[in-house]
């Protein structure tokens, strides 16, 4: 008898020949056929699925064509690792990008959003929040602007009034702040006597880091120091520190 295909065993790559069973020899090139498994396939094609069963040993019949040179249409880009994946279809070849999405009221398109594979709100959009928003004339963030969720004037901002102002060093703000709608110095504050330079003879009222004025009349007490004691009288000891007009 002569020795037929069927039991011999085939190396890497190759597979007995279909008809084995009733071929005779007992090498590689009598009993085997070279499969697709090892084909190197060329620039933007990738082996066919199931190539390692694949008789053959030719671009067209080892190879599917793959991605990697598709051209995705506007706000959408090649999907990851696009070299290996075979396709030719923008549903095979391209995920759309975050650019084109219409992200809800409050949010806004990420940064780099022409680089983000995505189609959602959470992949694509970030919160908006007050701290970003630019508030219009006469009004003013509102405090604790970083944590509001929010995108609009009535959200995120609150009319400009005096008492939210900082008033600068030496000045206080005017009496009834909370009804001034305005937001300046001149406009909000009042200047306070601590820093006034009273006359010789005159001293600071007590308490003139809470007065607001600036005057002598107002910021200024009258000292003995230059006072003009009667007959048989002389001015107090200490007359320079002490605060009077009168006998």
């Amino acid at each position: 008898c002569d020795e037929v295909c069927s039991g011999f065993t085939c190396p890497a790559h190759y597979v007995l020949r279909a008809d084995a069973a009733i071929t005779q020899g007992n090498t590689r090139n009598q009993c085997c056929e070279k499969v697709c498994s090892d084909f190197s396939c060329p620039a933007h094609y990738v082996l066919k699925e199931g190539s390692a069963a694949i008789r053959g040993y030719f671009g067209d019949l080892c190879c599917d064509k793959a991605c990697s040179d598709f051209n995705c249409p506007a706000h959408h880009a090649l999907k990851t690792g696009a070299a290996f994946i075979r396709g030719n279809t923008d549903g095979q070849c391209c995920d759309k990008i975050c650019s084109d999405y219409s992200c809800p009221t409050h949010y806004s398109l990420k940064s780099g959003a022409s680089e983000i594979r995505a189609w959602s709100d959470d992949q694509c959009c970030d919160k908006k929040f007050c701290s970003a928003y630019s508030c219009p004339a006469h009004f003013v963030r509102k405090s604790g602007a970083s944590s509001i969720h929010a995108w609009s004037r009535d959200r995120c901002c609150d009319r400009k009034i005096c008492s939210a102002y900082s008033c600068p060093s030496l000045y206080s703000l005017k009496s009834g702040a909370s009804e001034i709608r305005a937001w300046s110095d001149d406009k909000c504050c009042d200047k306070l006597c601590s820093d006034y330079s009273c006359p010789s003879h005159y001293s600071l009222k007590s308490g003139a880091s809470e007065i607001r004025a600036w005057s002598d009349d107002k910021c200024c007490d009258k000292l003995c120091s230059d006072y003009s004691c009667p007959s048989h009288y002389a001015l107090k000891s200490g007359a320079a520190a002490i605060r009077g007009n009168t006998d």
